[in-house]
């Protein structure tokens, strides 16, 4: 077995590499998304706000500009 380790090193160093930025630069950020349930305040860390789960999500479906948000944001992609 160390024997096909040391006749494949470049092979895992390649594959160790690919692993690290995916778990750096697109698995990592996710922990930020908690933001998004919890009543955070700046200076705080990210688990140490109250939880209030989907009401700022309802709000915001609940507001009445979120139709034209919505298409203002579709319409933005659209152009470019």
């Amino acid at each position: 077995m160390l024997k096909q380790l040391s006749k494949n090193r470049v092979r895992l160093l390649f594959i160790w590499i690919g692993l690290c930025y995916f778990l750096i630069f697109k698995y990592a950020p996710m922990y930020g998304l908690v933001i998004a349930f919890q009543d955070y305040q700046i200076g705080n860390s990210f688990l140490s706000g109250p939880w209030v789960g989907l009401a700022h999500f309802r709000t915001f479906f609940e507001n009445p500009d979120f139709t034209r948000v919505i298409t203002n944001t579709l319409l933005i992609s659209l152009y470019r």
